[in-house]
């Protein structure tokens, strides 16, 4: 009787359990259910066209916020959306090598696999497959680049274009990139799940592989048990169709569902930027800033663009770059190496680093003979005494020369606008006892004023200080420009 006792009250027990571990299920919005049913998603800032270099960079890229450009490009009438179909890629692309996702839920621990073109388009409508593929050094012509990174010193960081192609529902894990990333689409619809890097704690909790910088999480049934502080964050929301381009900056967490038979996308990925040149767009054509240019014309970044950015990440809070503060900012090799390195990267021997300075040495160059100021095993103290990583500054003209005659001949700013221009030749050495007699670029003063610079010293800087102010003040002054935004928006 007893022992009967004890099992309807176990039974019953079980129950009660049950019944409380359900409701207790239940007052968890959004568990077991698609990443983002938690809480409403919010909108992210929507334009009808491409923004202009200088609004997206002043507005987005600096301000680390999203901007989805709807229907930019049909507005520009991008043959793409019309004439990329998997006709038009057999005739033309057969036979190129791509590489192949064996999953449309995307699975980080499969490998990728490489198939013909022509065999991925004829297989990928009915298996698992999705097509992940740089067009760097392979179907280049494809890669037009937006206007939005046409100058100001976009132009000069992309890294890498990358044409995705699927069928029917693929999915990628919540993760980020180290990269800016404009994504545009072609064909076929594209959910995107953004959320904010100030939730990093939350989303990184548990689950997170930091090698890779993705989670765990199941975006389709997302576990809030195993995952609970998700609930504590916001999202974004952008429902892409064709014609659309989203910026994504680098950091930000997300996640993309595309859907429909077919779906097709290229996204572009760029190295941050910390300084916008606005003289440089200022001498790009109108027309230019409005259509898309052919890669050709600009040509990919050397992956060691990445490195600069990174050793910005560190520089770029700290104010005016004196010697004295650049050399206390890093902690990478010995205080004599970031001297030497410091120097050879002082183009006009002022020790202290204007804007102009830091986006001109030639990175390739500097991480060949300083990689351990970027955190790269190597570096040696043998280095040539005149080691330089800049173009020389141009000399002064000739004496008698009536340099305001010439300089009208010659069209006005052409020899202030050149300092700024591909910076992809940089190397060549100088005299350093040389008297310089011109500013950067974005300077007021002329080379006709016959402004000679003195050397100063170490923590004063003070020919630089005003040319660094300068460049600040040409960014700020051309940012008065962003009050049109509103009529953009």
């Amino acid at each position: 009787m007893a022992s009967r006792f004890i099992k309807t009250c176990l039974l019953l027990l079980s129950i009660f359990w049950s019944i409380s571990a359900g409701a207790g299920n239940s007052s968890l919005t959004g568990h077991l259910k698609p990443l983002g049913s938690h809480t409403p998603g919010r909108g992210v800032t929507v334009i009808g066209k491409f923004s202009s270099p200088h609004v997206f960079y002043h507005e987005f890229v600096s301000q680390h916020q999203p901007i989805w450009m709807r229907n930019a490009l049909n507005n520009i009438n991008h043959f793409g959306l019309t004439n990329w179909t998997d006709e038009y890629l057999r005739e033309d692309y057969d036979s190129v090598s791509v590489n192949v996702e064996i999953s449309k839920k995307e699975n980080r621990e499969k490998r990728s696999t490489t198939l013909t073109l022509r065999q991925f388009l004829n297989l990928y409508q009915k298996e698992d497959l999705y097509m992940v593929h740089s067009l760097r050094n392979s179907i280049e012509d494809l890669v037009l680049v937006p206007p939005s990174l046409t100058c100001g010193g976009f132009q000069n960081v992309i890294q890498d274009a990358v044409l995705w192609l699927g069928s029917g529902r693929t999915q990628s894990v919540l993760h980020f990139d180290s990269l800016d990333n404009l994504l545009c689409l072609f064909d076929g619809q594209k959910q995107l799940v953004l959320i904010d890097p100030e939730y990093k704690e939350a989303i990184e909790a548990a689950g997170f592989v930091h090698e890779g910088s993705y989670s765990l999480v199941d975006v389709e049934k997302v576990d809030l048990k195993k995952f609970p502080r998700f609930a504590e964050t916001k999202w974004k929301a952008v429902n892409m169709r064709a014609g659309d381009c989203v910026y994504i900056p680098k950091g930000w967490y997300h996640q993309v569902t595309s859907s429909t038979k077919r779906h097709l996308a290229v996204n572009f990925w760029f190295s941050h930027l910390y300084w916008f040149n606005t003289t440089d767009c200022l001498t790009t054509s109108e027309t230019a800033l409005q259509k898309m240019r052919p890669i050709a014309d600009i040509g990919f970044a050397s992956s060691n663009e990445v490195l600069r950015a990174r050793l910005l990440d560190k520089l770029h809070d700290k104010g005016v770059m004196i010697k004295h503060n650049f050399l206390s900012s890093l902690y990478s090799s010995t205080e004599a190496r970031r001297e030497k390195f410091f120097d050879a990267v002082d183009r006009y021997r002022d020790s202290a680093l204007s804007w102009s300075e830091l986006y001109s040495f030639d990175i390739d160059k500097a991480v060949l003979y300083f990689p351990d100021i970027f955190d790269l095993p190597g570096g040696s103290n043998s280095l040539p005494d005149d080691l330089v990583l800049y173009d020389p500054v141009p000399q002064p003209f000739p004496s008698g020369c009536d340099t305001h005659e010439e300089r009208e001949e010659d069209g006005g700013d052409d020899d202030d606008d050149m300092e700024d221009k591909d910076n992809t030749n940089r190397g060549s050495s100088k005299n350093s006892k040389s008297t310089i007699l011109q500013t950067d670029s974005n300077s007021s003063q002329r080379p006709e004023e016959n402004f000679s610079k003195k050397k100063v010293s170490d923590n004063q800087g003070t020919d630089n200080i005003a040319r660094y102010q300068e460049e600040d003040k040409v960014s700020k002054d051309s940012n008065k420009d962003t009050i049109q935004r509103k009529d953009e928006l």
